[in-house]
């Protein structure tokens, strides 16, 4: 979990451009995402999945697990060495 300081940091260092990438939840190897704190990101927020139930962003659903995530976007502020990311879900459905 993120706290207020991080995320006032993510939302100065995103006003200006954000890297978006859109990634299969089985597929977080090094060679697919790029910067590090993006895949690490990724995993922790599959791992809270059990003890957090999140919302899908096109639906609005519940995602409860790691078999209902079709896919996850990333976020990270378009500098040189980013020190935050966002991740959120997308439903199977």
């Amino acid at each position: 979990m993120s706290t207020r300081i991080e995320r006032r940091r993510f939302r100065r260092d995103a006003s200006s451009s954000l890297l978006t990438y859109l990634v299969e939840p089985g597929d977080l190897r090094p060679t697919s995402v790029a910067v590090p704190i993006l895949r690490d990101t990724a995993r922790n927020w599959l791992d809270l999945l059990s003890t957090r139930v999140r919302n899908c962003i096109v639906c609005d659903s519940w995602v409860t697990s790691g078999q209902c995530v079709g896919a996850l976007l990333l976020a990270t502020p378009a500098t040189a060495k980013p020190t935050s990311a966002s991740c959120c879900a997308i439903c199977m459905e």
